[in-house]
């Protein structure tokens, strides 16, 4: 039996197994992948880089930095980051150094946090609301560390069988696709546009898709519905 946390559908254990295949100095690359082109073109029409100002950047979840050595690269932003486990604040710390990157990065649970409210200009998170029963509870977490007038950008996964990846993973592997499931809130962009509308008194910017479907993060550990139509 494993001990959940009250609102969490992942452990400290499930997150250590996840860092344990990268490669560093990993980088977010615009020209060699589309998903991220879509996403930088997003984040350059929204977002301001810094000039006199200092402008302050929080990646919450932030192993292993590669989207706080984007943020610097490209908009000159002071790069901090919180890390729930001792592994990813390692990784995201020798990143940050491969890279040639400053940055804070502090290892920690973003429920206790020890940074101040109301102290970034950009708070972002990429593949971890979805990984709690209450999204609300942690989308207000996201919100009390914004300034005002500041940007929130949060991204999920649209990895259930509504969605092409899903599908995808459902009939390639339906004993992984149970698995997905059970770490995953299903949270489409109109359900997530509504619990953030319910946590803060943000105005919207964006809101909707981007990218593709990526086959690499298919996982075929067990066979599926394909596999026994064509070998059983």
């Amino acid at each position: 039996m494993v001990d959940y946390p009250d609102n969490h559908l992942t452990t400290r254990e499930f997150w250590t197994k996840q860092h344990g295949d990268i490669v560093l100095p990993l980088l977010i690359q615009p020209e060699k992948a589309y998903t991220y082109f879509i996403l930088d073109s997003l984040f350059r029409r929204y977002l301001q880089k810094q000039n006199e100002k200092k402008l302050a950047f929080l990646e919450i979840g932030c192993s292993p930095g590669a989207w706080m050595v984007y943020f610097h690269r490209m908009f000159g932003y002071d790069v901090s980051g919180v890390e729930y486990t001792v592994e990813g604040y390692n990784l995201t710390k020798e990143n940050l150094k491969k890279s040639n990157v400053s940055g804070i990065v502090l290892q920690e649970d973003i429920f206790s946090t020890t940074l101040p409210p109301e102290s970034f200009d950009v708070v972002f998170s990429f593949g971890l609301v979805e990984h709690f029963k209450d999204q609300e509870e942690i989308i207000k977490s996201h919100y009390r560390l914004l300034k005002k007038g500041g940007v929130l950008i949060i991204g999920v996964p649209n990895v259930f069988r509504d969605a092409v990846y899903g599908f995808i993973q459902w009939c390639v592997s339906p004993r992984e696709y149970k698995k997905l499931r059970e770490v995953h809130v299903h949270l489409d962009a109109k359900t997530l546009k509504e619990r953030i509308a319910r946590c803060t008194d943000l105005e919207e910017l964006y809101c909707g898709y981007a990218g593709v479907v990526n086959f690499g993060v298919v996982n075929v550990a067990s066979r599926g519905y394909w596999f026994r139509l064509l070998y059983d």
